[in-house]
C-alpha cells in the first residue's frame, strides 16, 4: 500500500528574489525547491515550517497564511513518491 507523505514549503520573497535551497535528485541532477519538510503526525503545517527551518538553517521564522497545495506523483531512487504540499507565507523572526 502506498503512502501520501505530507509537506510544507516556506515562501519566503525579498522584493522580486525568492529563497530556495539547491538540491540533488540520486541521479545527481540538481534542483530547486523553497525551505520545507515533512510534516509529522500531529504536527500542524505552521508547525512543521518553524520545526523545518530551524532544523535546516538553524533560523526562526514566522509561518504565514497558506497559499496553496500542490499534488506531486514522482519517481525518486526507483520508487514511486506521492506527497501533497502545502505551501505557506513565511517571514524570518530577525535580521540576522
Amino acid at each position: 500500500m502506498s503512502r501520501i507523505r505530507p509537506v510544507v514549503l516556506g515562501i519566503i520573497r525579498r522584493e522580486d528574489a525568492y529563497l530556495v535551497q539547491r538540491l540533488q535528485d540520486p541521479d545527481g541532477d540538481a534542483f530547486y525547491r523553497p525551505i520545507g519538510g515533512g510534516i509529522e503526525h500531529g504536527e500542524t503545517s505552521a508547525e512543521a515550517l518553524v520545526r523545518e527551518f530551524r532544523e535546516e538553517l538553524d533560523a526562526c521564522v514566522e509561518a504565514g497564511p497558506t497559499v496553496g497545495t500542490l499534488e506531486n506523483r514522482f519517481r525518486w531512487d526507483g520508487e514511486t513518491v506521492h506527497e501533497f504540499v502545502v505551501l505557506r507565507e513565511a517571514d524570518f523572526t530577525d535580521d540576522r
